[in-house]
């Protein structure tokens, strides 16, 4: 049995009416993907779109960076920074760029829970729509 005591689970909801492809996905700083990040159709929900992890057994939370790409060109960049310490402060971050980024807003809802008193479980709802709003969001606990 494996066991990964930090874990951060991405789902997407893709409200923008075009297909949100995965662009770039460099290996991570620390830590594996248990789920690898998946495209995310029009007008749908990937849950979840990707969860990355400790290594097995590993005290050092998943950390690294992916893009998402839209057709007309604007990214979808998001990094993450899951701490394992108690006190320290973990880090979800979501932003928009190139020419259009403005045409569309994005927003996060985070929630996370400890894990048999050792990891922790982060959930991140992240949604993107037609709607011109925030071209950055970020969220974060202290464990």
């Amino acid at each position: 049995m494996s066991t990964y005591w930090d874990q951060t689970t991405c789902n997407i909801v893709n409200n923008t009416g075009f297909a949100l492809s995965v662009a770039s996905v460099p290996n991570l700083d620390h830590g594996e993907y248990g789920t690898f990040p998946s495209s995310v159709p029009a007008n749908s929900t990937a849950s979840p779109a990707f969860v990355a992890q400790s290594l097995n057994a590993s005290e050092i939370g998943p950390q690294g960076g992916l893009s998402y790409g839209l057709p007309d060109g604007t990214q979808l960049n998001i990094a993450f920074d899951q701490e394992f310490a108690v006190v320290q402060v973990s880090h979800f971050n979501a932003a928009l760029a190139g020419a259009r980024a403005s045409s569309y807003g994005v927003s996060l809802d985070c929630s996370w829970e400890t894990w048999h008193g050792q990891g922790a479980r982060w959930t991140v709802k992240l949604t993107l729509s037609s709607d011109p709003g925030n071209t950055a969001a970020e969220c974060h606990y202290t464990r």
